[in-house]
């Protein structure tokens, strides 16, 4: 049990130490497989040849492509002016700095590219004046508002490798994790939004409203059609992508930065396509070796409950790596082999929930980094502020996994 575990310990600090030295995800996930096939004694040429065979699967292939889309598609939102056309959209709309105030961090956090909360940092900051907020409650609507969608996003990243890990839909797992996202958005309103004046602009005019609702709609039909189209006509995620991706090429045909070369080559993140092709490289790694049969037989010997690890191990490395997709790669391969088949979508919420919970408050995580800086606050004013939403969380987690698994 002893050696097995270290050299299973020693592979997720390396992994821990390389992301926290921003090496990309994707490199770091691949020397740790590296060593924790080695360290495991599956050997040199054995743990290259199942990480290059890892690396060309239709698993693997699959979620790169994915991936490789959903970056694509994220830049072309930014780089062309339609993200904050919506943004610009929704608040004429809404006309309250309340509403605007969740929704415009919120519309951002369809964006799950990283360190993206600083493009809704200003606009959050501008609005939260009207409303007498402090910077760290600012700083917080940012942060809370952006991330709370993770859990049910359908192109989340975290939760698409999830999906594939835990042999589940990505849209059967984001059901599952839907009363999480209600009860984090709730909270979040009831404790930062909810008294305090706001400042309601005069209705506009019913021609100005269509209009503006015909914009939000057009400028954000790529990403609304991304999601439609999967659930309507049960295309695949990477199909309806790449019609995503079209449609905001066309849409976006006319404006001053469109250069089609230029867009498709620095348009998608690399490191993150890599990654995800990386955490199947390390899975199969480990199912490689005998760890996991050792660490059952040891779990059964120590009496550790498989939900408390469940808990506490995905938290300890989402928060030491500030990755929630390395957490994922490391424990589901370890822990849901350890439960019976009608519980592991169970607990495939609380390792999900877990990770996500430490990615959201580690110092290291990037959004967090760049909304402290922007809002010049404290990191320990702003976990002040996260004390009431992510208490309601864990404790939601905890009833929904309670009668989930009894």
């Amino acid at each position: 049990m002893v050696i097995p575990f270290i050299g299973l310990l020693f592979s997720f600090t390396l992994i821990a130490a390389l992301a926290n030295r921003r090496v990309p995800l994707g490199a770091a996930m691949l020397a740790g497989s590296v060593v924790l096939g080695i360290a495991l004694g599956v050997g040199p040429a054995r743990t290259l040849a199942v990480i290059g065979a890892a690396l060309v699967s239709p698993t693997a292939l699959d979620l790169a492509l994915i991936m490789a889309l959903i970056t694509l598609l994220n830049r072309l939102l930014q780089r062309l002016d339609m993200l904050q056309d919506m943004i610009r959209a929704l608040t004429g709309l809404l006309q309250n700095d309340r509403l605007s105030l969740a929704a415009i961090p919120s519309l951002v956090g369809f964006l799950p590219a990283p360190g993206a909360a600083v493009i809704a940092a200003p606009l959050v900051d501008t609005m939260g004046d009207s409303l007498s907020l402090t910077p760290a409650r600012r700083a917080a609507i940012n942060i809370i508002f952006r991330h709370a969608w993770f859990l049910i996003f359908p192109f989340t990243p975290s939760l698409i490798l999830s999906a594939q890990l835990a042999g589940l839909s990505v849209y059967r797992l984001a059901y599952l994790q839907l009363p999480l996202t209600i009860t984090l958005l709730g909270a979040g309103y009831l404790c930062y939004l909810y008294g305090p004046r706001t400042r309601s602009s005069p209705a506009p005019a019913r021609d100005n409203r269509i209009g503006l609702l015909v914009t939000f709609l057009v400028r954000g039909s790529p990403l609304l059609l991304a999601l439609i189209l999967p659930v309507v006509l049960k295309l695949p995620i990477s199909l309806s992508l790449a019609v995503a991706v079209v449609l905001a090429m066309l849409l976006g045909m006319k404006h001053p930065q469109f250069r089609i070369g230029p867009l498709l080559r620095d348009g998608v993140d690399w490191w993150l396509v890599l990654a995800m092709a990386a955490v199947i490289a390390y899975r199969d790694v480990l199912a490689e070796t005998a760890v996991v049969a050792v660490l059952v037989d040891g779990l059964v010997d120590g009496g550790l409950p498989v939900i408390a690890m469940a808990a506490i191990l995905p938290f300890v490395i989402g928060f030491a790596s500030a990755s929630q997709s390395a957490s994922i790669a490391i424990t589901y391969p370890l822990i849901l082999p350890l439960v019976a088949p009608e519980a592991s979508p169970a607990v495939a919420v609380l390792v999900f929930t877990s990770s996500f919970l430490a990615y959201v408050v580690s110092p290291l995580h990037l959004c967090q980094v760049l909304t402290v800086e922007y809002f010049k606050v404290k990191l320990h004013d702003l976990y002040r502020e996260y004390a009431v939403p992510l208490a309601c969380t864990v404790l939601v987690l905890a009833v929904i996994t309670w009668v989930r698994l009894t």
